[in-house]
Order: C-alpha cells, then sequence, then structure tokens
C-alpha cells in the first residue's frame, strides 16, 4: 500500500491529476470517518474531507516522506476539524447529562417508527454520536474508522501509525464498552453512504489549482516594482515557507497501556474563534454544485449554520483576528514572551503582548489567537492531558483555556497577587499559579484550593511531584521549598536556583550554588572568574529531607525509568550517575571544545528546569543543548554504548538569543525547540539529522514611526531593531504587504518621522546627530543635514512637507529646508533637552517644548513669539508631545502628567483636560478638530471633544503604551502603534459615529 501511494504522488507531481483521484478514492472513506467522528455533522465532514484532500493536493510536493501519505492526511484532517470547531459555538447536549436508560430509549423505543426514513436516519445517526460518546477519544476513533470507513486493521494502523494489536485491542475495548448496543452502531455506521460524486467535485476544484513547490529562498524585489507582482511573490514566498509538514507530523498515539495517552474531552460548547484563511479555498471555497450534491440523508437542523459558519472561516484573515471595534486591520501579532509546545507535539502556544496565539507544527499556520488579558501575557503552560491551557498576565489574571475550542473556561483572579508562574498537577485536576504567594486551583471549579506564603521574594518556577502530592516552588530569594497540598503546611526549605523531582517521586535534586565551594569574590586587582564553582546538584530523600549526595554540573536530567541522572557542567562535558548511590557511571566529552568565554554568566534566578539537557521517551538518546551568547549547539548522544551521533549549530543570531521552548515528540523520533526570535527546529533523534526550520513570523518589535502615501492607501512604518533599518508598507486594507526597503545609515534606535505627502523619511543617523533624508520612491539618501553637536530628540515635518524642524539634548532647534538640505533658521532659548516639536498648518509658527518650558517661534524671523509656560525641571523622565489643530486654532501640549489646551493665536490657556489616565506619548487632531486624541500609556485611547473640553469616549486597543495616533491624508483611516507590538488600522468615521451615539 505504501509503494502504491508513492508512486502515485510521483506520477501527481509529474502532472498526472487521475493519480490523485485515484488516492481520493482510497482514503475518502477514511478521512471522512474521521472528521464525522470529530465535528458529528455528516454533510459537514463531507465539506471537511474535500478541504481535506485540496490542502493535501496543494502541499503535496512539500511532502518528504510519501510512504507516510496516510498519516499525513490524518495531521490535515484533524487540523481541519479543529479549526472547524474553533470557529463556531454549538449548542448540544452535554453526554452527563444523557443517562444510559436515556440513550438505550433512544436506540429502540417506538417513536422512531412514526418519523419519514430521512427522520429516522437522522436520529439513529444521534444515536450511535451518544453511544460513541462513552467511549475513549481513541477508541471512538478506532471503531469509527472500522465501521463507517470501512477500513481493515492494517489500513487503521497506517492511516494512525500505531500498531495493529493496538487496534485490535482499541476495538475490541470499544464492542466491549457498548455490549449490546454494538449492533446498531454497526448497522448505523455501516449504512451511512457519502455522496457518490465526492471524488468527481473534489477533482473539479483540483482542476483550478496546482500543487506548490516548497522554496528556500526569498525574492529580492525593488522598491519601484508594481504592488501585484510583489505581493504574489510573496505569497510564493509564504508558501515555500512551509515545506515541513511531514517533519512535524504526529499521529495520535494508540499504543499500548504503557505509554502516556491523551484522552481529548469533546467540549459541547464551541468559542467563535476565526482560523487563519486557506488561499486555495478562498478560489472557490463555497461551490454551489459541491453544497448541492449531498447524499441521501437529510441535513440536520444546524446544517445551514454550519455551513455558513465553514464558509466564513475560510475567507477570513489572521490580521482581522479579534479585532476592536471599528478597527478594520491588525499589523503584528504582538512580541513573543514565551513559547510552549502542546503534550503531543502537534501545537505551539504563543504567549504574547496581545493575547496567545496557536500554531500548527505541521505547518507553521496559524490556527487562533486567544484573547482575554488587557495586559501581556507573560507566561502559559499546557496541562500533561493537554486538553487545558493556562495563561498568567501582567492583568493580574491566570486564565484557563480549551485547547480544542479555544474557549476560555475560567478566571482566576486575585488582585493581591500577579501571577508569573505555572505548573499542572501530573492528573491534570490541579493547577499551581506564584507570585510571592502561591495559590492552588481546582482546574474543573476554578474554586481555590489551597494558598502557600513564604517565600519573600516572586517564584519562578513551581512543580508537582509526580504524585501530585508534594508542590515544590523556587523564588528570586533563593530559595527551594516543599509542600504538602492537602495540609498546605511547608515540608522543607533549601537552598538554590532551580529542581527537578526524580520519575518516582523520591528523590529531589536542588541546583544552586554551593556557598562551602565557592572562591573569594572577585576583585578589581586580581579577577577570579575562572576558579570560581558553578552550581552543585545535590539529590535529597524527598520523604525524609535527607542529603543523600552531591554532583557535580549546573543542569540535569533523570531517564525516564530513573535509574541513570545526566549532568552537564559548565564546559559541556555529561556525566552519567546512578542517583540511588551517587556513583558515576561514564563521561561523556564533547567532540569539539566549548568555547566558554562565550558562555553567558550563570544565571542567578529561579527558573524552570529547562530542556537543555533531556533524554528521549524511550531513554535511548540524551539530548544536550548548550546555551552561548548567540549560538545554541545541539549534541545527541546514544546512551546505551556512550556513541556520539551527531551536533548542530542552530538557533543564530546577532545578538543574545534564549530559548524558550524544547520538547521530544512522543510517536516519532523528533526533537523540537524554540527561541526568543520565533526559529522553531527539529532534529531526527535517531540520526541527529537537522532537518527543518521555520519561522513564527510577525512577532518582531514594531517601529514607532508610521506614515500614509500621499493618496492614503498605504501606511509606512519603520522596521524595529531586529528587523533592521528597513521601511515596511502595506496597503490599508492589510491585505499586502509590499517589499520592504533598507535604508543605509538609519539607526532604527532613535528617531524618525515620515513627510506628510509620503516621499520622504527623514531620520537620525548611526551617530546620532546627523539627519538623513530619504527618498522613498527610489530608497536613496538625497540629503544629509549636518549641525547639531548632541543627540537629536525629535525631528518632525511641516505640514506641506517643505520643512523640517530638529531638536537635541542641548536645547538647539534647527529649522531645515527639505529641498535643498539647507539650514534655514536656528533657534536657541530653552537649556534642556527638546523633547517636542510641531508646525503651525500655515507654516507661521514652531511650537517646542522641554522638561522646563513650551515656546512659540516666528518663522520668517526666527525670533521666540512667546513662551506659554515656564516651570522648574522637575526631574521626572515624563514624555512630552505637541500637536496643533488642523484648522490651526488650539495648540495641544503635554508634560508632567498635564494636557493643556492653548488658543493658538491669543496664547491663552483653554483648559487643562481633568484626566487620571496613564502617561501620554502621543496627541493628534481629528481632521476637523473637533476631537483631540490622545494615546495613554496603558494601551488607552482618548477622545475629548475640543469644544466643551469634555471625554467624549474611550477605547483599549491595545496593551501597551500608544507610540503613535496618525490620520490618512484624505481622513478616512487612523492607525495606532503600540509598545505591544501591533499596528491598528481604524474606520474613522465608525468611531465618530460610536462617540455620537454614546
Amino acid at each position: 500500500m505504501k509503494n502504491d501511494d508513492v508512486k502515485l504522488i510521483q506520477r501527481v507531481l509529474s502532472g498526472d491529476d487521475t493519480a490523485f483521484s485515484t488516492l481520493v478514492r482510497k482514503y475518502q472513506k477514511s478521512v471522512h470517518a474521521l472528521v464525522w467522528r470529530k465535528i458529528g455533522d455528516f454533510h459537514i465532514a463531507e465539506d471537511l474531507t474535500q478541504d481535506t484532500f485540496l490542502k493535501a493536493y496543494q502541499k503535496l510536493a512539500t511532502l518528504k516522506e510519501p510512504q507516510s501519505f496516510a498519516s499525513w492526511l490524518y495531521v490535515i484532517a484533524t487540523n481541519h476539524c479543529k479549526t472547524w470547531l474553533r470557529k463556531k459555538r454549538l449548542s448540544t447536549q452535554a453526554l452527563q447529562d444523557t443517562s444510559r436508560v436515556e440513550l438505550e430509549s433512544a436506540a429502540y423505543s417506538g417513536y422512531v417508527t412514526e418519523e419519514n426514513e430521512q427522520t429516522i436516519t437522522q436520529v439513529q445517526r444521534e444515536v450511535v454520536k451518544k453511544l460513541l460518546a462513552k467511549l475513549q477519544e481513541s477508541d471512538r476513533t478506532i471503531i469509527t474508522l472500522y465501521y463507517l470507513g470501512g477500513m481493515t486493521y492494517e489500513e487503521i494502523s497506517q492511516f494512525l501509525g500505531v500498531s495493529v494489536s493496538a487496534v485490535k485491542n482499541r476495538l475490541y475495548r470499544a464492542r466491549q464498552s457498548l455490549k449490546k448496543e454494538e449492533p446498531i452502531v454497526r448497522e448505523t455506521l455501516g449504512n451511512f453512504q457519502i455522496t457518490p460524486n465526492l471524488t468527481e467535485n473534489i477533482m473539479q476544484e483540483i482542476a483550478r489549482i496546482k500543487p506548490v513547490a516548497p522554496s528556500s529562498g526569498k525574492p529580492s524585489v525593488p522598491w519601484a516594482i508594481a504592488a501585484s507582482t510583489i505581493v504574489a511573490m510573496l505569497l510564493m514566498l509564504g508558501i515555500g515557507n512551509q515545506q515541513y509538514a511531514i517533519r512535524f507530523q504526529q499521529p495520535y498515539s494508540l499504543d499500548a497501556a504503557s505509554e502516556m495517552t491523551v484522552e481529548l474531552i469533546e467540549a459541547p460548547l464551541v468559542l467563535h474563534r476565526v482560523s487563519k484563511p486557506d488561499t486555495r479555498t478562498q478560489i472557490e471555497s463555497i461551490n454551489t454544485s459541491r453544497r448541492s450534491n449531498t447524499s441521501k440523508q437529510a441535513p440536520n437542523k444546524t446544517a445551514v449554520l454550519v455551513a455558513e459558519a465553514h464558509a466564513d472561516e475560510m475567507i477570513a484573515d489572521y490580521t482581522k483576528w479579534e479585532l476592536p471595534k471599528e478597527a478594520k486591520v491588525r499589523l503584528g501579532k504582538g512580541d513573543i514572551n514565551r513559547i510552549r509546545f502542546s503534550p503531543d507535539g502537534n501545537e505551539l502556544a504563543v504567549a504574547s503582548s496581545i493575547g496567545i496565539w496557536m500554531y500548527s507544527v505541521a505547518t507553521g499556520d496559524e490556527i487562533a489567537l486567544l484573547t482575554g488579558h488587557t495586559a501581556d501575557v507573560r507566561n502559559i503552560a499546557f496541562s500533561p492531558d493537554g486538553r487545558i491551557l493556562a495563561s498568567a498576565g501582567n492583568d493580574r489574571t491566570l486564565r484557563l483555556w480549551d485547547t480544542d475550542t479555544g474557549q476560555q473556561l475560567t478566571v482566576l483572579s486575585d488582585e493581591r497577587i500577579s501571577p508569573w508562574s505555572i505548573a499542572f498537577s501530573p492528573d491534570s485536576t490541579t493547577v499551581a499559579s506564584g507570585s510571592r504567594t502561591i495559590q492552588v486551583w481546582d482546574v474543573d471549579t476554578g474554586n481555590p484550593l489551597a494558598t502557600l506564603t513564604g517565600h519573600t521574594e516572586s517564584i519562578g518556577a513551581l512543580a508537582f511531584s509526580p504524585d501530585g502530592k508534594i508542590l515544590a516552588s523556587a523564588s528570586w530569594d533563593m530559595s527551594i521549598k516543599l509542600w504538602d497540598i492537602a495540609t498546605e503546611e511547608q515540608l522543607s526549605t533549601h537552598s538554590g536556583q532551580t529542581f527537578v523531582f526524580s520519575p518516582d517521586g523520591k528523590t529531589f535534586a536542588v541546583i544552586g550554588a554551593d556557598p562551602a565551594t565557592q572562591s573569594p569574590e572577585i576583585t578589581n586587582d586580581t579577577p577570579q572568574e575562572s576558579d570560581r564553582q558553578g552550581p552543585s546538584i545535590r539529590l535529597l530523600n524527598i520523604a525524609t529531607g535527607e542529603h543523600l549526595s552531591t554532583l557535580s554540573g549546573e543542569t540535569l536530567a533523570f531517564s525516564p525509568d530513573g535509574k541513570i541522572l545526566a549532568s552537564r557542567d559548565a564546559d559541556g562535558t555529561i556525566q552519567l550517575w546512578n542517583p540511588a548511590t551517587g556513583e558515576q557511571l561514564r563521561t561523556f566529552v564533547p567532540p569539539e571544545p566549548t568555547d566558554t568565554k562565550q558562555r553567558p554568566p550563570i544565571v542567578r534566578h529561579p527558573a524552570p528546569q529547562h530542556n537543555s539537557l533531556v533524554f528521549s521517551p524511550n531513554g535511548s538518546t540524551l539530548l544536550s543543548l548548550n546555551d552561548y551568547h548567540t549560538i545554541h549547539t545541539v549534541q545527541l548522544w546514544n546512551v546505551a554504548d556512550d556513541r556520539f551521533l551527531s551536533t548542530t549549530k542552530t538557533h543564530i543570531g546577532p545578538g543574545r538569543i534564549y530559548m524558550f521552548a524544547s520538547a521530544f515528540s512522543r510517536d516519532k523520533p523528533i526533537f523540537m525547540s524554540a527561541d526568543e526570535t520565533g526559529a522553531v527546529h527539529t532534529w531526527n533523534t535517531t540520526t541527529g539529522d537537522h532537518f527543518s526550520t521555520f519561522t513564527l513570523k510577525r512577532h518582531e518589535d514594531w517601529g514607532s514611526t508610521l506614515g500614509f502615501s500621499a493618496d492614503g492607501t498605504t501606511l509606512m512604518s519603520v522596521g524595529s531593531l531586529r528587523q533592521g533599518n528597513t521601511v515596511r508598507s502595506w496597503d490599508i486594507d492589510g491585505n499586502k504587504e509590499f517589499a520592504p526597503m533598507t535604508l543605509p545609515q538609519l539607526s532604527v534606535r532613535s528617531v524618525s518621522t515620515f513627510s506628510p505627502d509620503g516621499k520622504t523619511l527623514a531620520g537620525v543617523t548611526d551617530d546620532t546627530n546627523t539627519i538623513g533624508l530619504w527618498d522613498l520612491q527610489t530608497g536613496t539618501q538625497r540629503a544629509t543635514l549636518v549641525g547639531h553637536t548632541w543627540f537629536i530628540e525629535t525631528i518632525t515635518f511641516s505640514s506641506d512637507s517643505s520643512l523640517l524642524a530638529s531638536g537635541d539634548r542641548t536645547g538647539a532647534i534647527y529649522v531645515w529646508d527639505v529641498e535643498t538640505g539647507h539650514r534655514k533658521k536656528t533657534l536657541k532659548g530653552h537649556q534642556i533637552s527638546v523633547k517636542a516639536l510641531a508646525f503651525s498648518p500655515d507654516r507661521t509658527t514652531l511650537a517646542s517644548t522641554s522638561h522646563r518650558d513650551i515656546r512659540l517661534w516666528e518663522l520668517d524671523t526666527g525670533d521666540p513669539r512667546t513662551t506659554l509656560i515656564e516651570h522648574e525641571d522637575s526631574g521626572q523622565a515624563d514624555t512630552l508631545a505637541l500637536a496643533f489643530s488642523p484648522d490651526g486654532k488650539v495648540l495641544a501640549s503635554v508634560g508632567h502628567g498635564k494636557v493643556l489646551l492653548w488658543n493658538a493665536d491669543t496664547h491663552r490657556l483653554l483648559s487643562e483636560l481633568s484626566r487620571r489616565g496613564a502617561r501620554v506619548k502621543t496627541l493628534a487632531f481629528a481632521p476637523d478638530s473637533s476631537i483631540l486624541l490622545i494615546g495613554c500609556g496603558d494601551g488607552t485611547i482618548e477622545m475629548w471633544d475640543t469644544n466643551t473640553y469634555t471625554l467624549k469616549s474611550t477605547i483599549k486597543p491595545h496593551t501597551g503604551r500608544i507610540e503613535v495616533l496618525r490620520f490618512s491624508p484624505d481622513g478616512k483611516t487612523l492607525a495606532s502603534s503600540s509598545m505591544d507590538g501591533t499596528i491598528l488600522l481604524w474606520h474613522w468615521a465608525s468611531i465618530v459615529q460610536r462617540k455620537k451615539t454614546n
């Protein structure tokens, strides 16, 4: 069968589409059976089956192991089911509310005889769904594939990637659980008939598309190339980077009972969650003929609603997921704070500054965005069974999410704490969160179970013992404590940074500096860093607290059976120990010397024991991940024969890179790791080959500079530190990103600004006291403005883009002719840094501010016109801002927590806005001057009426400080940029309408 699939795939890739129709006929019943089992709607299952094959056809060229085609289909179908479930919330009857008597009655009662044939069929299906719901997840899948899919033991084994004996055992167990209801299940499932022309429908859709070949290179596109060509090439690049699907395929594990398994619980409610669009299905995802060609069975009463939900899902775009009201697109996904792999290795969860992004590891595609936290999500953790995701945020809440549906289950909040560390109990029924205080919660009810106090600083690491009875915590106060969960008693306290439980739960390993082994502190005269001893590993008996032995090393790992303990020293040397006796067994010396001078200092704070030294699930392979500044080296060792397998240098960056997550696959010889840049790597643990890398895109920092093209159709932004000195641009609907432009010498660490006409970028160059002017049509630097003697703090254009003003830390202000690059005026009067500048709309006046005063200047003469306010420097680092209203009548200023409105002609103070919001970074007037927008430090935008000086409305679109507020030239679009790493584009008319309504 595998060889047949390989030959058919080769024919398809050679252009023979009829070969793919053979694959469809071969597997369509199997895929449909699997999807129906997960979705529960027969006809929607047909649609998802079609989508599965279309996706497989499009991605076929990326399949590196054609013999695994069946397993690959399983992964794709499962991902489609999860996406569908996350899209639409359906009301269903919970299993626990349906008794066995009701099930039997529903199956055999006489009322069905009064229904017509279609209704009887529908009722039978509902009965079978309820009967199957009594089974474990794995058993449901087996019996559905066997009866509905018509598959043999061997075919199911290949499809799910498990042994034939496991299939037989699970099927036997399912039959035993159903007992006398098994005949109706067999008969009903056996009588289901999918649409006869499903294969024909699929092939009709396939005629419109072609498989996507993998691409490894990134095209270089000149700035001046037409937008349509650029977008097409970028789309090809995006698809080309998704070539790693087969490397991550993780079939559902149905192995023997001794293996860890995940029982998926079907939630009765499904959250309305939008998934990433499938560009293939957008072409004709709602094919009229396809939807109408259904089988003889009548759809149930929710079929139309579900079909509409599915159609919406296919045209969705992740840039529009979970948007605030009136916003039309979000650019950027927020900074990466933490990454976690799901227990089965199929998904990645990314804790970002705006929420939790879920990714498919198989494709690298976005699955969902979980929002609810009102501030940064700092930490996340999956429950061991994979059903629940916990997240801790700076909003002082711990939240629990259903990983299948994306539904927020519980908000665990205590205003006294700010949870940082998270740990689940081994049985997934309890979750603990740590700040200075540890809170223990019941996962199902959300009720608090225990409150543990004793640490004096924040708790950086938590972990339950294997039996779930003891909780360990590590704090910044350099103490590690063991707690009895039931009694809330503190059992013992140890000095250290982090810890590990042995698999049997009898031994506790503490890692930390042993004061007795430390050399004297370093002095300026006699540096002794090389003589200092690194952390030691102390093994303790959990029951008695007895000290068993002390081992050398700074990180450790227990083998799965607990019989071997591996430790690694600072130079990369690995030693294997007998944890029971403390006897050294073997030593692994790295094949190449490690440059210890490049090694960062030992981290002196608590942290969870990271998988930088870890055994494979079967204990045969030991992986060592060495963290060295800009390079991470991965080494693989065969434990049984001390054989070194391979070494790979990866996660390479221009600066310090931190590893965020690593994990072994349970079902395949694969190890995965992810770093703070969003790079995800995988290795084959049998051969040691490093075979794939992909990057979680759009998680970079975003610049604090925004601009529009003259026609208002394009938004521009200066790149972040990580992106380098680049200008990025999009159409204002966010559907197209154009080729980035690299600007030599531009310093992204400093200030920059776009001209109002969208033709010029002014920015401070690398020497911090020179300004460059770049032509945005050609990408060339056309002028250099020289004259400042110290760091330039602010620059701004006049409304007609003809003048540029700049201010530095000496208090000097220069006015430049943009066309010629000549300095026109020098304005001196401020005694300290000029923090903000603003031209009046008619270019006759320039406003400037520092920490001490606000001044107005006559531009024709360069003379000071007036000083609006003068006071002593308070010493506060309060951000200052200025803005003229478009009609030139009002000047708004910010300083020292105050927002002041001035009459621009008479210089009279009109109002001090009575606000209590967070620190202000930016101001912007609406195009008609009737509203002043204030961007606050907590991500809130306040809208004030400039006639009545009253607060009309507030919105909180961001989780971080608002950096920029800018209107498009036509006044229809508002752009907001935030420290949370995102840019939002808004329909201004909709915001105004809401203000009027409120």
